[in-house]
């Protein structure tokens, strides 16, 4: 599995968020992922708002605890400060485990990255772990037959 530990320099997402709900059973990851579609789909408008004030031509899903309920976010790395209706998302300095990847499609790339890195990567990291803080599926590149983007979560030495 290729990966990378990197430095990274704290940064803010302006994001639409919603919160994810779903039973602990055996469709919990099937539902959230339907949840987390139906919220991209939902988030069109908004996040076309967001773009013009973005840093970048690149958006941002991601996920985060808050009060100890999941959410999920659509958004862009801003320096404005947020409207009302939008969350400020820091991400800290500091280490981060960055996976790189592409698909077909934006809901695919985000399963493999998502899936490689909590299910494969971080289980066997020997010098860092993950301690919680907003992680985030970051799409680099959008042509029409690939995706191709990178999962950010944070991480701290053991």
């Amino acid at each position: 599995m290729v990966y990378t530990i990197k430095n990274m320099e704290v940064f803010t997402v302006l994001g639409i968020g919603t919160q994810l709900i779903a039973e602990q059973n055996e469709n919990f990851y099937a539902e959230i992922a339907r949840q987390k579609e139906a919220h991209v789909s939902n988030s069109q408008n908004a996040l076309a708002r967001l773009t013009k004030n973005a840093n970048s031509d690149e958006t941002y899903y991601v996920n985060e605890a808050v009060n100890g309920e999941m959410w999920y976010y659509v958004g862009v790395a801003s320096d404005d400060a947020a409207a009302s209706d939008v969350r400020e998302i820091v991400f800290p300095a500091g280490k981060y485990l960055v996976i790189s990847d592409q698909a077909d499609s934006r809901a695919a790339l985000s399963g493999q990255l998502e899936g490689r890195a909590f299910g494969q990567v971080l289980p066997n990291l020997d010098d860092f772990a993950y301690v919680g803080g907003p992680n985030a599926v970051v799409i680099k590149n959008n042509q029409s037959n690939q995706i191709t983007g990178e999962i950010i979560i944070p991480v701290v030495a053991k």
